[in-house]
């Protein structure tokens, strides 16, 4: 953004007030709602549902360490031309290099499992802003927030929600 329109009407063009602006105006669309949030007893709601529940033995395959061959098959339906995350690695180079690379991956993923946390890297994510099409790019509203996730931590989630 290289111009900024406040709710008052003032332009502003200084990086470092638009910067302020703009976590000002995200801080206050997702803030904390926990207090407007009411204690709901879900037996009540959910009594006359039947709610499947998974054998131990379906509850044990979904959880555990990851293989080789479920990481590549997730990485094999991983969309290409997408922005990396804050490696800067994409999906295309993990999936040239992958024979070489993909024991470390999962290796580093396990470790994390074991560990109950990824590394730092593992599960750091940008935050940006993408303008909404044909919309006054001047106004925060007509930006919305996406965040750019390493495609390891991808490859991880995209594992998990496989099994599921």
């Amino acid at each position: 953004m290289y111009k900024l329109k406040k709710d008052n009407g003032d332009i502003i063009y200084d990086q470092s007030q638009i910067l302020e602006e703009t976590k000002n105006f995200y801080s206050s669309l997702y803030k904390n709602k926990d207090d407007e949030i009411q204690n709901v007893d879900m037996e009540i709601y959910l009594a006359d549902f039947i709610v499947p529940k998974l054998s131990q033995e379906e509850a044990l395959s979904l959880e555990g360490y990851l293989t080789l061959s479920e990481a590549t098959y997730t990485l094999k339906n991983m969309s290409n031309n997408k922005s990396p995350g804050s490696d800067g690695f994409s999906s295309e180079f993990f999936k040239v290099f992958w024979r070489y690379l993909g024991h470390f991956v999962i290796r580093s993923l396990n470790s994390g499992f074991q560990k109950g946390e990824l590394s730092i890297t593992q599960k750091e994510g940008i935050i940006t802003c993408v303008p909404k099409d044909n919309k006054p790019k001047e106004l925060l509203k007509n930006w919305r927030p996406i965040t750019l996730l390493n495609v390891v931590y991808k490859i991880a989630s995209g594992t998990i929600a496989n099994r599921l």
